[in-house]
Protein backbone atom coordinates (compact mmCIF):
# COMPACT_ATOMS: atom_id res chain seq x y z
CA UNK A 1 0.00 0.00 0.00
CA UNK A 2 1.27 3.19 -0.62
CA UNK A 3 -1.06 4.82 2.03
CA UNK A 4 -2.80 3.81 4.98
CA UNK A 5 -5.14 5.00 7.39
CA UNK A 6 -5.85 3.72 10.55
CA UNK A 7 -9.65 4.67 12.13
CA UNK A 8 -9.08 5.47 16.18
CA UNK A 9 -12.17 4.40 18.27
CA UNK A 10 -15.59 5.59 18.35
CA UNK A 11 -15.86 6.46 22.21
CA UNK A 12 -19.20 8.49 23.95
CA UNK A 13 -19.60 12.14 24.35
CA UNK A 14 -16.80 11.64 27.53
CA UNK A 15 -14.26 9.66 26.44
CA UNK A 16 -15.22 6.18 27.70
CA UNK A 17 -15.50 3.68 25.56
CA UNK A 18 -18.96 2.22 24.64
CA UNK A 19 -19.88 -0.67 26.38
CA UNK A 20 -23.81 -2.35 26.41
CA UNK A 21 -22.99 -2.98 30.20
CA UNK A 22 -22.59 0.42 31.43
CA UNK A 23 -25.44 1.80 29.32
CA UNK A 24 -23.32 4.46 27.02
CA UNK A 25 -23.47 3.18 23.94
CA UNK A 26 -25.74 4.80 20.94
CA UNK A 27 -27.44 2.87 18.54
CA UNK A 28 -26.20 3.87 15.16
CA UNK A 29 -29.04 3.33 12.85
CA UNK A 30 -31.28 5.39 15.30
CA UNK A 31 -28.75 8.11 14.85
CA UNK A 32 -29.05 7.72 11.42
CA UNK A 33 -32.56 7.48 11.24
CA UNK A 34 -33.07 10.65 13.22
CA UNK A 35 -30.49 12.68 11.47
CA UNK A 36 -30.00 11.25 7.88
CA UNK A 37 -26.61 9.45 7.11
CA UNK A 38 -24.76 12.82 5.48
CA UNK A 39 -25.35 14.18 8.88
CA UNK A 40 -23.38 11.58 10.75
CA UNK A 41 -20.47 11.00 8.30
CA UNK A 42 -20.31 14.97 8.03
CA UNK A 43 -20.04 14.86 11.85
CA UNK A 44 -17.78 12.22 12.56
CA UNK A 45 -15.58 13.36 9.47
CA UNK A 46 -15.07 17.16 10.91
CA UNK A 47 -14.81 16.31 14.68
CA UNK A 48 -11.95 14.86 14.90
CA UNK A 49 -8.93 13.46 12.15
CA UNK A 50 -10.01 9.42 11.56
CA UNK A 51 -6.87 8.23 13.03
CA UNK A 52 -7.93 9.84 16.46
CA UNK A 53 -10.60 8.43 19.07
CA UNK A 54 -13.75 10.28 18.59
CA UNK A 55 -15.83 11.33 21.39
CA UNK A 56 -19.14 10.61 19.81
CA UNK A 57 -22.51 13.04 20.93
CA UNK A 58 -25.60 13.08 19.11
CA UNK A 59 -26.27 16.71 19.75
CA UNK A 60 -22.82 17.09 17.97
CA UNK A 61 -24.94 15.35 14.86
CA UNK A 62 -27.73 17.93 15.55
CA UNK A 63 -25.61 20.76 15.37
CA UNK A 64 -24.09 19.97 12.23
CA UNK A 65 -27.53 19.36 10.81
CA UNK A 66 -29.01 22.90 11.93
CA UNK A 67 -25.08 24.98 11.70
CA UNK A 68 -24.32 23.49 8.01
CA UNK A 69 -26.78 22.02 6.24
CA UNK A 70 -29.98 23.79 6.83
CA UNK A 71 -27.60 26.90 6.11
CA UNK A 72 -27.06 25.12 2.55
CA UNK A 73 -30.20 24.31 1.89
CA UNK A 74 -31.54 27.86 2.95
CA UNK A 75 -29.69 29.50 0.43
CA UNK A 76 -30.74 27.07 -2.51
CA UNK A 77 -34.07 27.62 -1.58
CA UNK A 78 -33.51 31.87 -1.28
CA UNK A 79 -31.79 31.29 -5.34
CA UNK A 80 -34.41 29.17 -6.28
CA UNK A 81 -36.64 31.83 -4.77
CA UNK A 82 -35.99 34.40 -6.83
CA UNK A 83 -33.94 32.49 -9.62
CA UNK A 84 -37.75 31.63 -10.46
CA UNK A 85 -39.13 34.80 -10.17
CA UNK A 86 -36.95 36.22 -12.72
CA UNK A 87 -36.77 32.94 -14.81
CA UNK A 88 -33.04 32.99 -14.72
CA UNK A 89 -32.27 29.42 -16.44
CA UNK A 90 -28.58 30.00 -17.18
CA UNK A 91 -28.83 31.07 -20.14
CA UNK A 92 -27.08 33.81 -20.66
CA UNK A 93 -23.00 33.92 -21.37
CA UNK A 94 -21.22 34.57 -18.32
CA UNK A 95 -19.97 37.80 -17.11
CA UNK A 96 -16.30 38.22 -17.22
CA UNK A 97 -14.69 38.07 -13.80
CA UNK A 98 -12.89 41.56 -14.19
CA UNK A 99 -16.35 43.30 -15.02
CA UNK A 100 -18.66 41.82 -11.61
CA UNK A 101 -18.98 44.10 -8.43
CA UNK A 102 -16.50 43.55 -5.69
CA UNK A 103 -19.02 41.33 -3.66
CA UNK A 104 -19.43 38.66 -6.18
CA UNK A 105 -15.48 39.16 -7.16
CA UNK A 106 -14.97 38.57 -3.45
CA UNK A 107 -17.30 35.34 -3.31
CA UNK A 108 -15.46 33.66 -6.35
CA UNK A 109 -11.97 34.14 -4.71
CA UNK A 110 -13.09 32.59 -1.50
CA UNK A 111 -14.92 29.52 -3.54
CA UNK A 112 -12.20 29.16 -5.58
CA UNK A 113 -9.71 29.40 -2.29
CA UNK A 114 -11.57 26.97 -0.48
CA UNK A 115 -11.62 24.67 -3.13
CA UNK A 116 -7.66 24.87 -3.41
CA UNK A 117 -7.31 24.30 0.18
CA UNK A 118 -9.96 21.24 0.19
CA UNK A 119 -8.31 19.80 -3.00
CA UNK A 120 -4.84 20.28 -1.02
CA UNK A 121 -6.04 18.32 2.08
CA UNK A 122 -8.08 15.40 0.73
CA UNK A 123 -4.27 14.77 -1.31
CA UNK A 124 -3.01 14.62 1.98
CA UNK A 125 -5.36 12.19 2.93
CA UNK A 126 -6.83 14.42 5.45
CA UNK A 127 -10.48 14.93 5.27
CA UNK A 128 -10.91 16.78 8.38
CA UNK A 129 -9.46 20.43 7.74
CA UNK A 130 -11.42 19.86 4.10
CA UNK A 131 -14.83 19.72 5.52
CA UNK A 132 -14.13 22.65 7.90
CA UNK A 133 -13.34 24.73 5.21
CA UNK A 134 -16.37 24.10 3.68
CA UNK A 135 -18.24 24.29 6.53
CA UNK A 136 -16.67 27.66 7.34
CA UNK A 137 -17.70 29.11 4.28
CA UNK A 138 -20.71 27.97 3.99
CA UNK A 139 -21.87 29.37 7.34
CA UNK A 140 -19.81 32.63 7.37
CA UNK A 141 -19.28 33.31 3.57
CA UNK A 142 -21.78 32.79 1.91
CA UNK A 143 -25.25 32.27 4.52
CA UNK A 144 -24.44 35.25 7.26
CA UNK A 145 -22.27 37.78 5.17
CA UNK A 146 -22.84 37.85 1.16
CA UNK A 147 -26.42 36.43 1.23
CA UNK A 148 -27.44 38.55 4.00
CA UNK A 149 -25.90 41.66 2.69
CA UNK A 150 -26.67 41.32 -1.43
CA UNK A 151 -30.44 40.31 -1.04
CA UNK A 152 -30.92 43.86 -2.29
CA UNK A 153 -29.46 42.96 -5.02
CA UNK A 154 -31.77 39.75 -5.79
CA UNK A 155 -35.04 41.87 -4.87
CA UNK A 156 -34.09 44.49 -8.14
CA UNK A 157 -37.56 45.24 -9.78
CA UNK A 158 -37.22 44.54 -13.23
CA UNK A 159 -39.62 45.76 -15.60
CA UNK A 160 -41.71 42.85 -17.60
CA UNK A 161 -39.83 42.33 -21.09
CA UNK A 162 -36.76 43.91 -19.86
CA UNK A 163 -33.65 42.68 -19.84
CA UNK A 164 -31.84 42.13 -16.50
CA UNK A 165 -29.47 44.53 -15.06
CA UNK A 166 -25.71 43.33 -15.25
CA UNK A 167 -25.43 43.29 -11.95
CA UNK A 168 -28.21 41.05 -10.94
CA UNK A 169 -26.69 39.04 -13.62
CA UNK A 170 -23.52 38.38 -11.75
CA UNK A 171 -25.34 38.05 -8.76
CA UNK A 172 -27.21 34.80 -9.84
CA UNK A 173 -24.52 33.68 -11.85
CA UNK A 174 -22.08 34.17 -9.00
CA UNK A 175 -23.91 32.24 -6.54
CA UNK A 176 -25.43 29.67 -8.99
CA UNK A 177 -21.67 28.82 -9.63
CA UNK A 178 -21.19 29.16 -5.89
CA UNK A 179 -23.68 26.23 -5.30
CA UNK A 180 -23.36 23.79 -8.04
CA UNK A 181 -19.32 23.72 -7.07
CA UNK A 182 -20.16 23.45 -3.39
CA UNK A 183 -22.67 20.56 -4.03
CA UNK A 184 -19.61 18.43 -5.99
CA UNK A 185 -16.82 19.63 -3.26
CA UNK A 186 -19.32 17.91 -0.28
CA UNK A 187 -19.87 15.08 -2.15
CA UNK A 188 -17.04 12.97 -0.72
CA UNK A 189 -18.52 13.28 2.66
CA UNK A 190 -22.36 14.04 2.31
CA UNK A 191 -23.24 11.77 -1.12
CA UNK A 192 -26.63 12.03 -1.28
CA UNK A 193 -27.87 15.40 -0.18
CA UNK A 194 -24.70 16.30 -3.00
CA UNK A 195 -26.37 14.24 -5.85
CA UNK A 196 -30.11 15.85 -4.84
CA UNK A 197 -28.42 19.32 -4.89
CA UNK A 198 -26.54 18.78 -7.91
CA UNK A 199 -29.38 17.51 -9.87
CA UNK A 200 -31.68 19.86 -8.70
CA UNK A 201 -29.89 23.06 -10.32
CA UNK A 202 -28.79 20.77 -13.30
CA UNK A 203 -32.37 19.86 -14.21
CA UNK A 204 -33.47 23.55 -14.88
CA UNK A 205 -29.88 24.59 -16.31
CA UNK A 206 -28.04 21.32 -17.92
CA UNK A 207 -25.12 23.35 -17.37
CA UNK A 208 -23.38 19.78 -16.37
CA UNK A 209 -25.06 16.36 -18.52
CA UNK A 210 -23.47 14.60 -15.62
CA UNK A 211 -26.46 12.28 -14.70
CA UNK A 212 -24.91 12.32 -10.85
CA UNK A 213 -22.65 14.41 -9.18
CA UNK A 214 -20.53 11.24 -8.93
CA UNK A 215 -20.09 11.13 -11.87
CA UNK A 216 -18.97 14.88 -12.44
CA UNK A 217 -15.39 15.87 -12.28
CA UNK A 218 -13.94 17.09 -8.59
CA UNK A 219 -13.58 20.91 -8.49
CA UNK A 220 -10.42 22.83 -9.96
CA UNK A 221 -9.88 26.22 -8.76
CA UNK A 222 -8.77 29.05 -10.46
CA UNK A 223 -5.77 30.87 -9.55
CA UNK A 224 -6.40 34.08 -11.45
CA UNK A 225 -10.14 34.36 -9.48
CA UNK A 226 -8.16 34.42 -5.71
CA UNK A 227 -7.85 37.84 -4.77
CA UNK A 228 -6.01 37.65 -1.73
CA UNK A 229 -6.08 41.46 -0.92
CA UNK A 230 -10.06 41.36 -1.55
CA UNK A 231 -10.69 38.99 0.67
CA UNK A 232 -8.70 40.09 3.88
CA UNK A 233 -10.11 43.46 3.31
CA UNK A 234 -13.68 41.84 3.84
CA UNK A 235 -12.55 40.06 6.29
CA UNK A 236 -11.79 43.07 7.91
CA UNK A 237 -15.24 44.58 7.28
CA UNK A 238 -16.86 41.11 8.69
CA UNK A 239 -14.39 41.58 12.43
CA UNK A 240 -15.21 45.24 12.31
CA UNK A 241 -19.54 44.26 12.10
CA UNK A 242 -19.22 41.77 14.08
CA UNK A 243 -17.40 43.55 17.05
CA UNK A 244 -19.72 46.49 16.32
CA UNK A 245 -22.97 44.31 16.60
CA UNK A 246 -21.45 43.13 19.94
CA UNK A 247 -20.98 46.54 21.27
CA UNK A 248 -24.47 47.32 19.89
CA UNK A 249 -26.19 44.26 22.16
CA UNK A 250 -23.53 45.22 25.23
CA UNK A 251 -24.74 49.15 25.36
CA UNK A 252 -28.61 48.03 23.83
CA UNK A 253 -28.53 49.89 20.81
CA UNK A 254 -31.22 48.14 18.61
CA UNK A 255 -29.40 47.30 14.61
CA UNK A 256 -32.60 49.02 13.42
CA UNK A 257 -31.13 52.56 14.88
CA UNK A 258 -29.32 54.19 11.90
CA UNK A 259 -25.56 55.24 13.90
CA UNK A 260 -24.20 58.59 13.00
CA UNK A 261 -20.86 57.23 12.72
CA UNK A 262 -18.33 54.65 12.65
CA UNK A 263 -14.33 55.64 13.64
CA UNK A 264 -11.47 52.82 13.59
CA UNK A 265 -8.50 53.19 14.99
CA UNK A 266 -5.61 54.23 12.75
CA UNK A 267 -3.21 51.74 14.54
CA UNK A 268 -2.31 49.68 11.06
CA UNK A 269 -1.52 51.45 7.78
CA UNK A 270 -2.29 48.22 5.98
CA UNK A 271 -5.81 48.03 8.00
CA UNK A 272 -6.86 51.08 7.78
CA UNK A 273 -6.34 51.11 3.65
CA UNK A 274 -8.78 48.38 3.69
CA UNK A 275 -11.76 50.76 4.80
CA UNK A 276 -10.80 53.78 2.41
CA UNK A 277 -14.44 53.71 1.58
CA UNK A 278 -13.83 52.44 -2.36
CA UNK A 279 -14.51 48.91 -1.82
CA UNK A 280 -17.59 48.52 1.00
CA UNK A 281 -20.75 49.92 2.01
CA UNK A 282 -21.69 47.53 4.40
CA UNK A 283 -22.45 50.29 7.30
CA UNK A 284 -25.77 51.89 8.51
CA UNK A 285 -23.45 54.82 9.78
CA UNK A 286 -22.62 57.85 7.24
CA UNK A 287 -19.82 59.08 7.54
CA UNK A 288 -17.04 56.02 8.12
CA UNK A 289 -14.52 57.56 9.28
CA UNK A 290 -10.72 56.20 10.00
CA UNK A 291 -9.59 58.12 12.82
CA UNK A 292 -5.64 59.04 12.42
CA UNK A 293 -3.61 59.43 15.08
CA UNK A 294 -4.58 56.88 17.79
CA UNK A 295 -6.92 57.59 20.32
CA UNK A 296 -8.31 61.66 21.15
CA UNK A 297 -6.40 63.32 24.20
CA UNK A 298 -7.99 62.13 27.22
CA UNK A 299 -9.53 59.21 25.33
CA UNK A 300 -6.58 56.68 25.39
CA UNK A 301 -8.27 53.81 27.27
CA UNK A 302 -11.19 54.03 24.87
CA UNK A 303 -13.91 55.03 28.02
CA UNK A 304 -17.11 54.13 27.06
CA UNK A 305 -19.86 56.78 27.91
CA UNK A 306 -22.57 54.91 27.98
CA UNK A 307 -21.44 51.97 30.57
CA UNK A 308 -18.87 54.01 32.29
CA UNK A 309 -16.39 50.10 31.52
CA UNK A 310 -12.76 51.50 30.36
CA UNK A 311 -11.02 49.10 27.82
CA UNK A 312 -7.26 49.40 26.74
CA UNK A 313 -6.46 48.89 23.72
CA UNK A 314 -4.12 45.87 23.48
CA UNK A 315 -3.27 44.79 19.77
CA UNK A 316 -4.84 45.47 16.81
CA UNK A 317 -8.20 43.55 17.85
CA UNK A 318 -8.28 45.12 21.25
CA UNK A 319 -7.87 48.45 19.72
CA UNK A 320 -10.85 47.72 17.08
CA UNK A 321 -12.93 46.33 20.09
CA UNK A 322 -12.41 49.57 21.87
CA UNK A 323 -12.97 51.78 18.88
CA UNK A 324 -16.00 50.15 17.80
CA UNK A 325 -17.60 51.73 20.34
CA UNK A 326 -18.28 54.88 18.01
CA UNK A 327 -21.18 53.34 17.08
CA UNK A 328 -22.88 55.02 20.50
CA UNK A 329 -20.76 57.17 19.34
CA UNK A 330 -18.36 57.73 22.23
CA UNK A 331 -15.48 59.80 20.63
CA UNK A 332 -16.17 63.26 21.56
CA UNK A 333 -12.91 63.99 19.39
CA UNK A 334 -14.14 61.85 16.49
CA UNK A 335 -13.87 64.16 13.24
CA UNK A 336 -16.54 62.47 11.61
CA UNK A 337 -18.89 63.53 14.29
CA UNK A 338 -19.57 66.94 15.35
CA UNK A 339 -20.48 67.54 19.32
CA UNK A 340 -23.97 68.94 17.95
CA UNK A 341 -24.59 65.35 16.74
CA UNK A 342 -23.09 63.94 19.15
CA UNK A 343 -25.40 65.24 21.53
CA UNK A 344 -28.50 64.37 20.02
CA UNK A 345 -26.83 60.70 19.81
CA UNK A 346 -26.54 60.50 23.80
CA UNK A 347 -29.35 62.21 24.34
CA UNK A 348 -31.71 59.49 22.28
CA UNK A 349 -29.35 56.88 23.80
CA UNK A 350 -30.14 58.24 27.30
CA UNK A 351 -33.68 57.77 26.62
Amino acid sequence: FKNVISNGLVLDKNGNKMSKRLGNAVEPFGVIEKYGADAVRWYMITNSSPWDNLSFDPDGVKEVTSQFFIKLQQAYSFFTMYANVDGFEYKEADIAYTERPDFDRWLLSELNTVVKNVQASLDDYDPTPAGRLIQSFVIDKLSNWYIRLNKPCFQQHREEGMPMSTEKLSAYQTLYTCLETLSRLIAPVAPFYADQLFRDLNAVTGKDSSKSVHLAKFPTYNESYIDTELEQAMESAMKVTSMGLSIRKKVKIPVIQALQAIAIPDTDPAFSAQFDGKKFDFSDAQPFAIVKGGAPAGKENAIDAITGATMTSKGLDAAINAWVKAYAPVFAAAPCCSEEAQAEETTNTEE
